[in-house]
């Protein structure tokens, strides 16, 4: 296949949506497929893109006019290309047109609940447009069942949806050696401004645990608490030893203001994949609630340090432990992918067949 990857990101050298694509087309290349990006971005971040495919068509923006523009055209320019099928990943662009292609759209949130929390007015236009905007795509893959289920899109019935949680190279990652540290400790990285991380949440488990370290990456926050750290935006290759220091990962804590319940978030997999233990505040779609290596705490409105209890009884439990790669293999890319990539001919059979019948009649 001739897959035109579209998207929307920022922030490429601290995103992890630019380790997990990179993942993704790595995979699919090494399958036979050719990849080419479209996608929008910073200034700043436009080289990174290009290390993964020189040939990317890239749209900067710069301001407001640009930022319109780049949103109308995206879609337009991938679909020019020629491709067996553009593959969208959500991020609200302003046309996704008819196209000859397949367009597959890649639902990873509830776009609205997020731009409601961010925006006010994009939140109203979103849903304002959003059924007609989506009315060209041919199939979906939702990293979630409850997204799928949710089908904020208002996607047909009848196209072809699939839920497949989100994936990561564990070639890439090397396991974590034993703890650094005495002391115990968890991992947590979270992005500032986006308030389902729920990073006051673990900064309020911190100062109620003062003899648990609480290491925060990716917010510069501050505690008068000399358990607490903030790191501010690093790279994978920068907390790694950060990490070493720490008994477990936490991951998202307060899923709940989406309107939320379940997840696949990238930053667990990883931690899965360095061989931390992890501990959730949500349903992850692809990790056994009874597995020994995950503390999955109940989605409700008590905050996170009511579990304390429960949380220090898991790091005792695993404070001379690693996970076993072999127990969380089943989150590897090469697993999601090959499966994600048969999805794309299944759709591929379905717009064909869509287009004969309509030319028929």
């Amino acid at each position: 296949m001739k897959i035109a990857y579209s998207l929307i990101a920022y922030d490429a050298i601290h995103s992890g949506v630019y380790t997990k694509i990179s993942d993704q087309i790595t995979f699919w290349r090494s399958q036979g497929n050719l990849v080419q990006l479209f996608l929008i971005t910073d200034k700043a971040s436009a080289p990174h893109w290009r290390t993964l495919d020189p040939s990317a068509t890239i749209l900067v923006d710069s301001n407001l006019i640009s930022k319109v523009f780049n949103r109308i055209m995206l879609v337009r320019i991938a679909s020019k290309s020629n491709p067996s099928i553009v593959y969208l990943r959500d991020s609200f662009p302003l046309l996704v047109p008819n196209t000859k292609s397949p367009i597959i759209l890649e639902v990873q949130s509830l776009v609205g609940k997020e731009l409601k929390l961010r925006n006010w007015s994009m939140s109203f236009l979103f849903n304002l447009v959003k059924k007609r905007i989506y009315s060209n795509v041919s199939g979906a893959v939702f990293v979630t069942p409850e997204l799928k289920n949710i089908n904020e899109f208002h996607l047909g019935h009848e196209i072809p949806k699939i839920a497949i949680g989100n994936a990561i190279n564990m070639d890439r990652v090397i396991p974590l050696t034993q703890r650094h540290s005495t002391n115990l400790g968890v991992f947590f990285v979270g992005t500032p401004k986006q308030t389902w991380h729920g990073v006051s949440d673990i900064v309020r488990f911190g100062e109620l645990n003062p003899d648990i370290d609480v290491h925060i990456v990716g917010d510069e926050g501050k505690s008068s608490s000399p358990n607490i750290f903030f790191y501010g935006a690093m790279q994978s290759s920068e907390y790694r030893e950060i990490a070493t220091k720490c008994v477990a990962g936490v991951g998202t804590l307060n899923l709940s203001a989406k309107k939320m319940e379940e997840a696949s978030p990238l930053k667990v997999r990883e931690y899965l994949a360095m061989g931390l233990p992890v501990i959730t505040r949500y349903r992850d779609v692809d990790l056994d609630p009874t597995s020994d290596y995950l503390l999955q705490l109940p989605v409700d409105q008590r905050g996170f340090s009511d579990f304390s209890p429960e949380i220090r009884s898991f790091l005792e439990s695993w404070e001379s432990k690693r996970v076993d790669r072999n127990d969380v293999f089943h989150l590897d890319v090469s697993v999601k992918e090959s499966l994600r990539l048969r999805f794309f001919e299944q759709v591929r059979n379905f717009h064909d067949t869509r287009v004969q019948s309509k030319g028929q009649k």
